[in-house]
């Protein structure tokens, strides 16, 4: 099993995104918040990619992610004030998934 390791936080994301939308870089007022979820890769060799899944905390609703064979990815349009759960598998070559990891 393997464990994500960091999950940027809702407030780190504002100040981020305040710093960039100052510097001009954006120009969307309307931005969304986004997460960025990394984890240790999966030691078996025949691991062929990493999906991510989240959603609302208590909803019926999941959606997912596959990011292939990289260790992170960005779930971004998320809602202010709504807490999320997220959590991360691993697929074969095979296409069969694993357990998923600890919920965050």
């Amino acid at each position: 099993m393997f464990r994500p390791n960091y999950v940027y936080c809702r407030t780190r994301l504002w100040i981020l995104a305040t710093f960039v939308t100052l510097l001009g870089i954006t120009t969307r007022t309307d931005a969304l918040p986004l997460v960025r979820v990394a984890w240790d890769p999966n030691p078996e060799p025949n691991i062929a990619g990493y999906r991510i899944y989240w959603g609302p905390m208590g909803g019926a609703e999941t959606n997912s992610l596959d990011v292939g064979s990289a260790t992170s990815g960005t779930v971004d349009e998320l809602e202010f004030d709504t807490a999320y759960f997220f959590f991360v598998t691993a697929y074969n070559v095979f296409g069969l998934e694993s357990d998923p990891s600890a919920v965050l």
